[in-house]
């Protein structure tokens, strides 16, 4: 469970993949964008001048055409520097944006996060324990995508056992962004954090759902099964919860609902009798 970036190297590329991102969550609602800085600005600016011109002009349009919930940015020393990330934060956050970071080289941008109040920091692969300790102090949820490490395109497995241990929240996502990590499945997300990560298995789901659920800021309408929140469901063919922890892949979906509504059913395959044979 993500918010789905999106993000384009000048304005016009940017409302345009905002604008289809609304149109796809108008008839779904399991859509919430996030802007983002491109990781590679244009080549004629320089990283604080695309910085200074997104804070300065689309990011307020951005927000007065609800085109996207979230605003978040790398911060790692090859793309954005913790002073570049503070202000596009900081600017987003006062137009209304809720905050997110992307943290997959650099440990500090923990703490700008949490300064600044972000609804998460996301892949977090090398952290300390200052930063934990912050992460612990906070509401901000550490967002950890094993599935992205594991396909060789982020680094060390993030220290999940670490950030549990010392009280901070910690949840679970797919990661899949093309062309550096091709997985969706959370099934498999969930079972590394189990294999890799030192999760147990109720910690992993606990991760995947109720803990997303904060992440995203929609804690209150789902991510458990409670009384008064939507009815989004997922059942799995398996005999046993712990089974999610011992398998890659995806798991058979038996069923699935959204907001009450069956979405997806699995027919049930049936063998010919011994005449047709």
């Amino acid at each position: 469970m993500k918010p789905q970036p999106a993000f384009g190297v000048d304005e016009r590329t940017e409302f345009k993949i905002l604008r289809s991102y609304a149109g796809v969550r108008k008839r779904t609602r399991l859509l919430e964008a996030t802007v983002m800085p491109a990781c590679n600005p244009p080549a004629d600016v320089s990283r604080e001048e695309y910085i200074e011109s997104l804070c300065n002009g689309p990011l307020a349009r951005i927000r007065r055409n609800r085109l996207a919930q979230f605003a978040g940015i790398r911060c790692d020393p090859d793309v954005y520097s913790r002073r570049q990330a503070d202000r596009y934060l900081t600017a987003a956050k006062e137009l209304g944006f809720v905050p997110t970071i992307q943290a997959i080289a650099d440990a500090g941008a923990a703490g700008i996060g949490v300064r600044i109040g972000a609804a998460s920091v996301q892949h977090m692969n090398s952290i300390g324990s200052v930063e934990a300790d912050l992460l612990a102090s906070s509401n901000t949820v550490a967002v950890l995508m094993p599935a992205a490490v594991f396909l060789g395109a982020a680094g060390p497995y993030p220290p999940a056992r670490t950030l549990i241990d010392m009280g901070a929240a910690v949840a679970l996502a797919s990661g899949y962004h093309p062309p550096h990590n091709l997985s969706h499945s959370m099934k498999t997300a969930i079972a590394l954090a189990c294999r890799a990560m030192g999760m147990t298995v109720a910690e992993a789901i606990s991760a995947a759902t109720i803990n997303a659920a904060h992440a995203l800021r929609i804690a209150d309408r789902t991510g458990s099964l409670e009384y008064g929140k939507q009815a989004d469901i997922v059942i799995l063919g398996i005999s046993d919860y712990r089974d999610l922890g011992q398998q890659l892949g995806d798991a058979p979906v038996d069923l699935a609902m959204k907001m009450g509504r069956v979405v997806y059913r699995r027919s049930v395959a049936q063998w010919p009798d011994s005449g047709s044979f």
